[in-house]
């Protein structure tokens, strides 16, 4: 009872000398710029293999980071490498300007590149730019604007060209979906089929699953949409509003089920699965920059961001998060303490109150 009084006897005077609002907690966010990893600004993906080793398509070349050291490992002709995709075999698979491979290990530990270009007939790849990869079967599957590049398991590579442009692919629950003149579209394992019949005529930004066998659409002005059996339903979360102008660009969904979009002009934004903003990170409260090019998560579920200029990790923890005080002068502080899961700080400038801290 007298903690009891004690806190509230606190939360009166706090509210009679502060007008300050309520903040929020955050996640602890790592910036690594351009002079922490010697190589260009400029991030286009992330992957890791199975060690927890991070890889990165960087605009100087494959950049790689093993959670002590930074390494880049250049394309011939120091190509800008657009993607990134591990597979489960550790293979590091990059698609780059006029240039696609796979990278692995030999016997010293040491990154060994393999040109899959140099099978192509001359000329295919003229002007070409790898985007996307992923994997189906046992087969490795690149994108680019102009058709796909197929890595077969026999170690031919087969390219079937696409008369209506292809955006990136998304690989859910072992299929590919990808964007072909602003209408969703699946590869049947020949062809792209692509829903003519559908209402809607979106520029799908983006593709997650979600509850059951349905998927989460994310567009770029139109917000998000709930897709299932040919049906589009409006999914409605806190976000949408800021979405249309934001310009969203990449998702990706962590283990704990934190629904991540990356933005071009405003950051990141963590949902639940029911589309309650948790948080929302941009230049102005802990990243390095706004425009988030690729989202991975790391063995611990931590967020690796591919930013347009550096790389930034988001450590997705309820047990580490900071408060950036939004510039406020709080004084000095003379005790903390909870109550009902919110905490209070007391300071010389009054009574601080916060969010929980998950």
């Amino acid at each position: 009872m007298r903690y009891r009084l004690s806190i509230i006897l606190l939360l009166f005077i706090g509210l009679i000398f502060s007008n300050e609002s309520l903040y929020a907690f955050l996640p602890y966010v790592k910036n690594y710029t351009r002079d922490e990893y010697n190589a260009a600004s400029q991030n286009w993906s992330i992957g890791r293999d199975s060690n927890g080793i991070m890889y990165i398509a960087n605009h100087n070349g494959l950049l790689v980071y093993d959670g002590c050291n930074w390494s880049l490992h250049p394309l011939k002709g120091r190509t800008i490498v657009r993607s990134v995709f591990v597979d489960s075999d550790d293979r590091i698979f990059v698609g780059a300007y006029e240039e696609f491979g796979y990278f692995v290990k030999n016997e010293y530990g040491d990154l060994q590149y393999t040109s899959l270009a140099d099978l192509l007939k001359p000329g295919l790849l003229h002007n070409q730019q790898v985007w996307s990869i992923t994997r189906i079967g046992d087969d490795i599957y690149f994108q680019s604007f102009g058709g796909l590049f197929i890595y077969k398991k026999d170690g031919t590579v087969e390219f079937r060209k696409e008369s209506i442009q292809l955006f990136m692919f998304h690989n859910i629950n072992g299929n590919i979906y990808t964007s072909r003149n602003k209408r969703l579209s699946k590869f049947d394992g020949t062809n792209f089929i692509t829903e003519e019949e559908s209402p809607h005529k979106f520029h799908i930004k983006s593709i997650m699953p979600y509850k059951g066998n349905s998927m989460l659409v994310l567009t770029e002005t139109d917000g998000i949409w709930q897709y299932q059996d040919g049906t589009y339903t409006k999914w409605q979360n806190d976000i949408d509003n800021e979405l249309k102008w934001a310009n969203p660009n990449r998702t990706t969904i962590t283990k704990d089920s934190l629904l991540l979009i990356g933005t071009v002009l405003n950051g990141l934004y963590a949902l639940d699965t029911k589309g309650k903003l948790i948080w929302h990170l941009n230049s102005e409260n802990g990243l390095q920059n706004n425009t988030v090019l690729s989202i991975s998560t790391d063995r611990e579920d931590n967020i690796w961001l591919a930013l347009d200029n550096g790389v930034s990790v988001v450590y997705n923890t309820r047990f580490l998060r900071v408060n950036r005080w939004n510039n406020k002068n709080i004084g000095s502080i003379y005790d903390v303490a909870f109550y009902e899961d919110d905490l209070y700080v007391s300071t010389n400038q009054g009574l601080f109150s916060f969010f929980p801290l998950y």
